[in-house]
């Protein structure tokens, strides 16, 4: 005889069964289609106008205001202190609290939210759907080996759901990132590699250097420069297969996904106090540029900065690399290519943050003074001088990264 209680675990078994059934079929369903608008844009159109109104379709055919309202009813904004500068709203689903919804309002005009002026521009909202919808299909375009879209699918962080409603997009995510307690008993929720390392790893640092602990600033030079790499690798078969650029790189856009680390070599690392336990993910592609077959893909300059004040702020060089069609960053520093500047921005910020410990900290860190050489273009006298600058210039840490890039690259020069 089959107990209420048993019979009750049953029928949810059952139910919960059905559910994942069709969140499978639904999900094979939406693959499918994604796959095909997607090879049919960047593959299979004749010229720019075809793309564009392709794109245009995808957008009228995929507004669906009623669901959007659905998940908007169940929206929980997070804090504000927690709200990036995009203008998007960040929160959670009741009713689902592991999932992020992301929302941005906008009144829609649809010949300024995709159109062609030298290349495909696109408004930042819409190219961040576009982009994670490739990078969430990316093993069904040509070109990526299945070892590739396997490191690639390490390290991003892909879309549940996406969609527009009347004057809004959305896109929905897994909730990630890490619950911390500091040695002070104060609760933290680490989101990024920013956070990690000024909550974390930069306290336990000073710490280790203090005592003098060799080994720990051994270890710790080994595991960044690892995880490093493994982001850096997918940054180079994604510019490899779709020139690929970000165009937003730094530590606030590479998310924290806890994972247990299984390195052994690392036990000390977690021991001494330092969180290891997590895998990088790139996420924030609303500034992201591919060219494909000689088309261009990339945002439209919508900032409300004039031109001229981009120039005297320091922000033109920046301004130019997101947005200009015809951008190469060898006409302007024949020093370095396009593609460094994305993993250059990351490796700059990471210095910054060390350099703030003690100005000779990058002694204890050779592997992770590896990774320019191995990873980017610049010459090695070159990129000294970028660790002058840093070092030189400490007091002017707390720079945006994309200013902190222009005034550098422009001083390299």
């Amino acid at each position: 005889m089959i107990s209420n209680k048993s019979k009750s675990l049953k029928k949810t078994t059952i139910k919960s069964s059905n559910s994942s059934t069709k969140k499978t079929k639904r999900t094979k369903k939406n693959s499918k289609i994604n796959q095909n608008f997607l090879v049919d844009i960047l593959y299979n159109s004749k010229n720019h106008n075809e793309i564009v109104d392709k794109l245009k379709n995808f957008y009228k055919t995929h507004i669906d205001n009623e669901k959007f309202l659905k998940y908007e009813k169940e929206f929980v904004p997070f804090n504000k202190s927690v709200q990036g500068k995009s203008g998007s709203i960040v929160g959670y689903l009741k009713n689902k609290p592991n999932l992020v919804l992301k929302v941005h309002y906008l009144k829609t005009n649809l010949n300024k939210l995709i159109y062609y002026d030298g290349c495909v521009k696109l408004s930042n909202k819409f190219n961040e759907i576009f982009m994670n919808i490739i990078f969430k299909n990316i093993k069904y375009l040509p070109n990526f080996t299945s070892k590739e879209v396997k490191e690639i699918k390490k390290h991003i962080l892909e879309i549940e759901d996406y969609g527009f409603g009347n004057d809004s997009f959305y896109t929905i995510t897994d909730l990630v990132g890490m619950n911390y307690v500091d040695e002070s008993h104060k609760k933290h929720f680490m989101t990024n590699l920013r956070d990690i390392i000024n909550l974390n790893h930069l306290p336990f640092l000073k710490k280790a250097l203090d005592e003098n602990n060799t080994e720990i600033l051994k270890l710790y030079d080994e595991f960044i420069a690892e995880n490093l790499s493994s982001l850096f690798n997918v940054f180079k078969i994604l510019q490899k297969n779709l020139n690929y650029i970000n165009g937003d790189s730094k530590l606030e856009n590479i998310f924290i996904k806890s994972q247990k680390n299984t390195i052994n070599k690392f036990n000390k690392l977690r021991e001494y106090g330092i969180q290891i336990d997590y895998v990088l993910l790139l996420s924030d592609l609303e500034k992201s540029i591919i060219t494909i077959n000689n088309n261009k893909f990339l945002t439209y300059y919508s900032e409300n900065i004039p031109y001229i004040l981009a120039v005297l702020g320091g922000y033109k060089l920046i301004r130019n690399f997101r947005h200009s069609c015809i951008f190469k960053m060898t006409k302007i520093c024949p020093k370095l290519l396009t593609n460094d500047l994305d993993i250059l921005c990351i490796i700059i910020e990471l210095y910054t943050k060390l350099i703030s410990i003690n100005e000779n900290f990058l002694n204890n860190i050779p592997k992770i003074n590896q990774l320019p050489k191995q990873f980017l273009s610049v010459k090695h006298n070159d990129f000294e001088k970028i660790i002058k600058i840093l070092i030189k210039g400490k007091y002017n840490l707390n720079l945006r990264t994309s200013l902190k890039l222009s005034k550098i690259i422009t001083k390299i020069c």
